[in-house]
Formats: structure tokens, sequence, C-alpha cells
């Protein structure tokens, strides 16, 4: 590949005018005839734009990726010019605008194959080398606004992800935990919720620091985005309360998740803190028609039954009693059940209790 200048990449710090020439830009030319190289290196020379050249034969995609080129002017004589637009137009590389070059006249015809290959311009040379310019000027225009839409786009969904996370842990805070719940209410696939917090906190805090319960609370947040799949949802409840909830999940596969995270936890070495950190956690299993309040409020209360059980250890809640549709049973609570809650059948479906 031969690079005719060196000039820095095209800025994205403002929009480009609607009329009128374009300063900056990369253009990448894919041609083997030495003429018209010369007669486009000419025809295209412009303030701050680089021209790079390129011979037929290597890799468009892996050149558009290596140069960060603005425009590709693909000569239409080129064997093969046609799959190089439907390459590129289902790869990484679809954003770069292609324009055929067209040496031979060859009229309407050949402008339809490259617009239907996947070109974005058609233009003709030599004859028509003022259109030719015009039309490379536009795709650099349009190839500026697309590049700084983007960038805007990327700030904005970065700004709402910031706002939706918590600093410390990088899981979703209450407000984004809050959304989250508000979007899976009326989610009809089984969801299972773990509540759990760090066991003797504030003792962290006080024999090794805040920044130690820091550090504790960090290494929890990255443990349970480990731990628990891209579609689950997890989030920091407040202090060192985290809620997980799991999609199409039973409440024996939430126990096994709790489990697993505790002891995950356990062998985890956080700076600053002598010995393992322990965690206790309430499972709770949603059914039919609970309100997902109601399933968080379960949760909590095995949390509390765990807690109260001596701490470091996972407690299930029994399965909902008195919603909508529920039948429940007459049978006593089990010993280790949550005080206040008894168990229930909901449409047959049980959730696992210890």
């Amino acid at each position: 590949m031969k690079q005719l200048t060196t000039r820095p990449p095209v800025s994205l710090d403002t929009l480009p005018p609607p009329g009128g020439e374009v300063r900056g830009g990369r253009l990448l030319v894919l041609q083997s005839n030495l003429h018209r190289e010369r007669v486009l290196l000419g025809a295209l020379a412009a303030p701050d734009v680089e021209v790079m050249l390129a011979d037929p034969g290597v890799s468009v995609r892996l050149l558009l990726e290596q140069t960060a080129a603005d425009v590709l002017l693909l000569d239409r004589s080129i064997s093969g010019f046609d799959a190089i637009c439907r390459e590129l137009k289902t790869s990484s590389s679809r954003s770069v605008p292609i324009v055929v070059v067209d040496w031979e006249d060859a009229g309407e015809a050949a402008a339809i194959e490259a617009l239907e290959a996947g070109a974005d311009e058609f233009a003709s040379a030599p004859g028509r080398l003022g259109e030719l310019r015009a039309r490379v000027q536009n795709q650099l225009r349009h190839k500026r606004r697309l590049d700084i839409f983007k960038r805007l786009r990327a700030e904005r969904d970065s700004l709402r992800t910031d706002v939706r996370l918590d600093p410390l842990t990088q899981v979703l805070n209450r407000r984004g935990l809050d959304r989250a719940l508000a979007d899976l209410e009326a989610e009809d696939a089984g969801l299972s919720v773990v509540f759990l917090d760090v066991d003797h906190f504030k003792s962290i805090n006080d024999l090794f620091g805040h920044a130690a319960g820091d550090r504790a609370l960090a290494a929890l947040g990255r443990l349970l985005a480990e731990q628990v799949r891209p579609n689950d949802v997890v989030g920091r409840y407040g202090g060192e309360e985290f809620l997980v909830v799991l999609r199409d999940a039973g409440g024996d596969v939430a126990r096994r998740v709790a489990e697993r995270i505790r002891q995950a936890l356990a062998e985890t070495n956080v700076p600053g803190i002598p010995h393992g950190i322990t965690m206790s956690a309430g499972v709770a299993c949603r059914a039919p028609g609970e309100p997902l309040s109601d399933l968080v409020a379960r949760a909590d209360f095995a949390l509390y039954s765990a807690k109260r059980d001596g701490r470091d250890r996972v407690s299930t809640a029994p399965p909902a009693a008195g919603v909508a549709g529920s039948a429940t049973s007459s049978a006593p609570p089990h010993e280790g059940f949550v005080t206040g809650v008894r168990p229930a059948l909901a449409h047959g479906r049980i959730c696992a209790a210890e």
C-alpha cells in the first residue's frame, strides 16, 4: 500500500457544513492502473485530505480497519468489485461509504449493478471528475456526521449507564434496580430472588477502616457479576445489601446460586482484611400472580432468618401464601421457615424449601 500523505486523521469535534468542501478526511483508493491513480490524486486533492493507495488482491476489510479510512474508492474494472461491496456491507466496516468509479462509461446498468451490490455512490471518470469530487465530498460529509452521531450516542449510553450503576460495586444502584424490577413485573417466566448482605459489616469498618469495607463491597460486586448470567439482574439494594433476580429459575436453582456465591466470597481475599468475609442470603421463588414487591419482601424475611440462625448461611422462604389463584395448604410451617410465612402450593408449583 502506498501512502500519499501523513496528515492527521479527521477530527470529530465539529459537524461539517451542509454544503461546500469537507476539510479533513481519509480516502482509501483501490486501484491498479498508474495513470488512473494520478488522475484521481489530482481530482481529489484538497486541504487536510489524506489519500491512501492500495493494490487489488489485499483484504479490503483489513485495510479499512488498519487505516481508519472514511471513504473507499473502488475501481469498477477490478475483478469481483461487486463481491467486495457485498462483503463490506455485512462486516464491521459497513459504515465506511463506498464510491464505485467507472472508467469505461458503462452507463445506467453499471450504476444499478454497483448500487445493488452495496455501493453508496457511483461516479464516472475521467470525463466527469468534478462530479466525482462532489460525490466523494458528499460521502466524507456523511461519514463525518455519522461518526459524530455514533460518538454522541455512545456518550449518551455511557451517561445512562453511569446513572444506573453504583460507582463502588459496578452493579445497579437502587434507582437502576427499582427500574429493572418494574420492567420485570409483567414477565411471566419464573423468577427467583436472592437477597444477601455481608455479615458483621459494621465490625469490618470499625476494625479495618472504611476503605477496607469499600474493598469488600467492591469484591462482592465483582463476584456477583461473575456468578450470574448476563440476563439476570444484580443490584445494590442499600449499604451492604444486594439483590439478585434470576430469570427462569426455581427456588432450588436460586438456592444453589446463593450457596455458590457464599462459598466464593468466603474464599475471596480482600486487601486489608486478614480473615475471610461471610454473607447471609435469603431466597424466594415467585408464585404466579405475586407482585415483585412481595417476592422481594419474602426474600428479605428469609435473609433475616439466616441472620437469626447464625449467619454465613442461606435460608429459603416457603412458597407464597395468599396469592390470587393459589391454593393454600393447611400443613404446619416447617421449623426452619421464616416466622409469619406459611408454605403453600401455587398452581402445583413448589419452591424448594429448607
